[in-house]
């Protein structure tokens, strides 16, 4: 059997002739007719090979779908470890987020409903009757809230940050942090908007201030337990 040159018609037969089974079929450059005993059983096989063209080609001959099936294989690696960091996080942080939530409804119920409720009298026409359906949707963002919270400082708290590190300490820097960017701007500048008096943005102040500690507080003593 010649082995065929670099001419591409003679390459092609050859492998044509390889891939039908038949070692006998191969073309020789010098005369170009096929060799050897292959037989018309042979001839059969590459021509039905020729004509299915790449159908059935190995998978180095499509390198956008090897390309397509590599970056899948990435990609599943790093969402599994994500999602697992992600539920383990959420499990740490349920529990006390939940019981800190519920403790916050008491301490929300203490600043604004007993402390600061008097001051709402001076606006008004500013707050809406209150109702079972308000307070239960108050509830609802207050648990969830407190949530957030927790999930939060546990993805801080697992990298042992210098400035929240610090025990108990750290976790309550962690809450007012929180309160300060989020909680606390938010109810002075509704405040600027929204007719009310000044005694009852520091009850929600302070309201949100003690569920972002609540929150954090109980989440380390969960998580360190």
């Amino acid at each position: 059997m010649v082995i065929p040159s670099g001419v591409e018609g003679s390459r092609g037969s050859y492998l044509k002739g390889i891939a039908a089974g038949c070692l006998g079929y191969a073309r020789d450059d010098r005369d170009g007719v096929p060799r050897g005993e292959g037989g018309s059983g042979c001839l059969v096989r590459s021509a039905v090979l020729s004509g299915l063209g790449n159908r059935f080609a190995l998978p180095t001959a499509h390198p956008t779908a090897l390309n397509r099936e590599r970056s899948k294989i990435l990609l599943i690696g790093p969402r599994f470890r994500y999602g697992r960091q992600f539920m383990n996080t959420l499990r740490a942080a349920i529990v006390p987020g939940l019981i800190a939530g519920v403790i916050s409804i008491l301490s929300g119920w203490f600043w604004m409903g007993l402390v600061f409720h008097r001051y709402q009298r001076a606006t008004p026409e500013t707050w809406r009757p209150e109702g079972p359906r308000n307070h239960a949707l108050s509830s609802v963002v207050r648990v969830f809230s407190a949530v957030v919270i927790s999930f939060l400082y546990v993805s801080i708290a697992r990298f042992h940050t210098g400035f929240f590190a610090d025990g108990i300490v750290g976790a309550l820097r962690f809450a007012a942090v929180c309160w300060i960017a989020l909680a606390a701007p938010v109810a002075i500048e509704a405040a600027i908007y929204v007719r009310m008096h000044s005694m009852v943005v520091v009850g929600q102040v302070l309201d949100w201030l003690t569920t972002a500690v609540l929150a954090c507080a109980i989440t380390f003593v969960w998580i360190s337990a």
